[in-house]
């Protein structure tokens, strides 16, 4: 039997954010935040970015106790998702985000503070 298999767009969440030009903000959680509350201690998010469920925008964060964590995590949630970049600027953009790779990413290159 022949079998033609078409799958569903996939890229790497590197991929993704070079095709359209954006950025990924990682930030580290103060000691103190993280003593406080059961946080970890990145989380991560693509610049001015947020989700539409619906008629509403949520912002979104990946969260881990490394940057790769962070970023993966973040992948897994918005992947399916329609992102708003600059949702109340001129330069509005809806992006329809695929299933992404979260360890698109390669830990030399976040220890550098850049990706390829």
């Amino acid at each position: 039997m022949k079998i033609e298999r078409k799958m569903a767009d996939r890229m790497t969440i590197e991929e993704f954010a070079n095709a359209h030009g954006l950025t990924m903000e990682i930030v580290e959680r103060g000691a103190f935040a993280r003593k406080h509350t059961p946080v970890d201690r990145f989380y991560a998010r693509f610049k001015d970015a947020e989700v539409q469920e619906g008629s509403v925008l949520i912002g979104v964060t990946g969260n881990g106790n490394s940057e790769y964590e962070a970023i993966y995590n973040y992948a897994e949630k918005i992947e399916g998702k329609m992102l708003v970049i600059d949702a109340f600027g001129s330069n509005r953009k809806e992006i329809m985000v695929p299933f992404l790779d979260g360890a698109g990413i390669a830990l030399a290159d976040l220890a550098k503070g850049q990706s390829k």
